[in-house]
Formats: structure tokens, C-alpha cells, sequence
């Protein structure tokens, strides 16, 4: 009996040792660089917002860079160059040596006339080719004021002869010309100190009438011719398609109406200012 009893106490004994055990709270391993302190997280999580969060003006300048269109510059279609459509206007200074003689049988006639224009106007229309050629019409005119003398000798079947002489000291020519040409810009390179020099030339006809209140035979008259200039000079850029030059022409004529004698024509040069275009 006692030893059934001291069992009892003993089971007892055991079953309220595992109970208490079962009451306790369990704990949990909390690994150190999980644990979270509120004053630490505050400080650290701080800079992490200010980070992230981009300044306002910062997203003002990318939004206008972003939304303001883009401002292509216009590409000039070869700037400095003479190609496609070319013209020249030209103004300045003209001498004329004008001379015609005409001899038929017993009658003979002779006129003379040299003088200075300012201006003559030039002007010239046509084509450039590679920034090398440029093939244009010519149209120029100008009134000369100088000297003219004339002289005329008939003679009838008999023998006698009449003869007649005028002079005029303020006599005036007008001449005209129309031709074609071309002109040549052998320097290409738009850096080079040369480029825009040029060598050109024309050939064409021409027409000029002389007047003087003291001639006799060749006032009011009309002289067509056929000729030829060369011309040489240089132009300088003022923008992509302008520009400024100067020339110098020599041109020779020779008439074609009522002239017999060697040394007709017409000799004379120009020194222009220029304005060109292409």
C-alpha cells in the first residue's frame, strides 16, 4: 500500500513538472540585424526619402527642356557656290572709239566719234554649272558724250566734186548690245583668297546711232555691228547667294552697213561695278 501510494506521488510529481513547463511563453530567435529600433529606422529611412524624391525645380527645367520643340537650322543649298539660276547686274564707266569709212566709186564718206558714259548698265541672265561655268545673256546700252567728225566727197560724171565737213564738240552716241557669254570661276575652294576671280566673254551684235546738231552726213544714222568683249575681274561673298565685284572689258565691233574701209569698228573698254546673283 505504501509502495502504491509513494507511485502516486511520484506520477504527481512528474505530470506538474510538464505542465509548468507547457505554461511558459515560448521564445523566438530574433536574428540582431533584423531588429528594429524606432529612433534608428526614423534617422536611416530620412535620407532614403530625400533620395528619391527629386528637387522641383530639377523637374521644372528637364519638363521645359523636354517639351520645348526642337529649332533645326535651315541648311543653305550650296552657300558661296555658282550654280543654278545666275544673274548680274553691272554699272560704271564706258569709253568708245567709234570709226567708219565708206568708199563707192567717185563718192566717198567717212565719220568718226569718240567719248566717255557713266553709266553704262549691264545686264546678264542665264545658268551656273558645277561652281565653275556660267553660260548667261547679255543686254547692255549706254549714251557716249564726246567729239564727232564727218566728211563726205561727190562727184558727177564730169569730174567735180562737192564736198562736205561737220564737227561737234557735244555730239552723243547711243549703243546697244546684245550677246552671249561666258564666264569662268577656275577657283572652287570658298576658302581660297581667289575664289569669285573669274575670266568671261561675249560675242554679239550691236547698235549705235551718233547725233550732232553740226554733222552732215551721220547724224541720225544707224550703224549695226557684230562683236566681241573679254572680261576679267573678281567678286567677293556678301551672304550664300550675293555678291559684290569689279571688272574690267575690253570689246571691239565691226559695222555692218556702209562701210568699206580697214581699220572700221568700234573700240572702246569698261570698268564695272557689279552686283551678282547665284
Amino acid at each position: 500500500m505504501k509502495k502504491i501510494f509513494a507511485l502516486i506521488c511520484l506520477f504527481s510529481a512528474l505530470a506538474f513538472a510538464g505542465a509548468s513547463e507547457w505554461e511558459k511563453a515560448p521564445t523566438f530567435a530574433v536574428p540582431q540585424e533584423t531588429t528594429l529600433d524606432p529612433q534608428e529606422s526614423s534617422s536611416e529611412e530620412a535620407p532614403a526619402v530625400e533620395s528619391s524624391a527629386p528637387e522641383v525645380s530639377t523637374v521644372e527645367v528637364s519638363t521645359v527642356k523636354a517639351s520645348a520643340p526642337k529649332v533645326e537650322k535651315v541648311r543653305i543649298a550650296h552657300p558661296k557656290e555658282h550654280r543654278g539660276f545666275y544673274s548680274n547686274f553691272s554699272m560704271g564707266f564706258s569709253y568708245a572709239n567709234f570709226h567708219v569709212e565708206n568708199e563707192d566709186d567717185k563718192d566717198y564718206e567717212e565719220a568718226s566719234f569718240q567719248g566717255y558714259t557713266f553709266p553704262l548698265m549691264d545686264f546678264r541672265f542665264g545658268v551656273a554649272v558645277a561652281n565653275l561655268l556660267a553660260f548667261y545673256t547679255e543686254f547692255n546700252f549706254a549714251f557716249y558724250m564726246g567729239d564727232a567728225d564727218d566728211v563726205s566727197l561727190y562727184c558727177d560724171s564730169y569730174g567735180d566734186c562737192d564736198v562736205d565737213k561737220g564737227s561737234d564738240d557735244n555730239s552723243i552716241m547711243a549703243r546697244s548690245y546684245v550677246g552671249f557669254g561666258m564666264s569662268i570661276y577656275p577657283f572652287r575652294d570658298t576658302s581660297s583668297v581667289l575664289n569669285g576671280f573669274f575670266l568671261g566673254g561675249s560675242i554679239g551684235y550691236g547698235a549705235e546711232v551718233v547725233y550732232g546738231a553740226d554733222l552732215e552726213e551721220i547724224a541720225g544714222e544707224a550703224n549695226l555691228d557684230w562683236g566681241f568683249t573679254v572680261e576679267i575681274g573678281k567678286d567677293w561673298w556678301v551672304n550664300d547667294h550675293l555678291s559684290i565685284g569689279l571688272s574690267a572689258a575690253y570689246f571691239h565691233a565691226s559695222p555692218k552697213l556702209n562701210v568699206t574701209g580697214d581699220d572700221n569698228g568700234i573700240n572702246g573698254f569698261h570698268i564695272l561695278f557689279r552686283l551678282t546673283r547665284g
